[in-house]
C-alpha cells in the first residue's frame, strides 16, 4: 500500500533546497508518507533548522513549509520512542525493529536496518520505487483496510449514488 518513512530532522535541515528536496518526494499522490515519528516531529524539524539556519532567509522558508505541510505528506502512526534519552536515529531503528518503516532517511548510512543516508537519496533510489499495483482482496475488511489511510487525510469525500 503507501510506505511509511522515518525521516531524521537533522537531516534536512542544512539547506531549505535539501528540506524542500525531500519534502516533494511524499504524499499521497507518490504513495509515501512521512511518519510523524516522534509526535513533535515537525517541531523537531523547526528546532534542527533555527540552529543551523538561525537568522537566514532559508530559516523562514523552511518554517513556512513546515506550516503548509498537510496530512498527506505527513502520517500519524501513533509511534513514540520506547526511550526519550537516546538519539533520534537510535529510536528510529528501535522502531524498526517493532515495526518496520519502509525506509529510514537519514544523515548517515547503516546497514541494519538499512538507512539511506540523504546523500544517497534521489528518484532513481529503490526505497522510493512505486507500488502502483496493489492486489486487495474482495472483501470488506480488506477494502476498508486498503481506503482508511485515504479516507483519514481526506478533506472532502462525496457518495456518488448509481444511476
Amino acid at each position: 500500500m503507501f510506505k511509511e518513512f522515518a525521516v531524521e530532522p537533522e537531516a534536512i535541515t542544512g539547506s531549505y533546497r535539501e528540506f524542500a528536496y525531500v519534502v516533494e518526494k511524499f504524499g499521497v499522490p507518490e504513495g509515501r508518507w512521512i511518519s510523524r515519528f516522534p509526535k513533535a516531529w515537525k517541531a523537531l524539524v523547526y528546532e534542527s533548522a533555527k540552529s543551523k539556519l538561525s537568522g537566514t532567509m532559508e530559516l523562514s522558508k523552511i518554517e513556512e513549509r513546515l506550516r503548509r505541510i498537510a496530512d498527506d505528506i505527513l502520517v500519524a502512526s501513533g509511534r513514540t520512542p520506547a526511550d526519550p534519552a537516546v538519539s533520534w536515529i537510535e529510536a528510529a531503528v528501535a522502531e524498526h525493529g517493532a515495526r518496520p518503516f519502509d525506509a529510514i532517511v537519514a544523515s548517515v548510512r547503516r546497514d541494519a536496518p538499512p538507512v539511506v543516508a540523504l546523500e544517497d537519496l534521489d528518484a532513481e533510489h529503490p526505497c522510493l520505487a512505486p507500488n502502483r499495483q496493489w492486489i486487495v482482496a474482495r472483501t470488506s475488511a480488506a477494502l476498508a483496510g486498503c481506503c482508511a489511510p485515504l479516507i483519514g487525510v481526506s478533506r472532502h469525500i462525496t457518495h456518488q449514488s448509481e444511476i
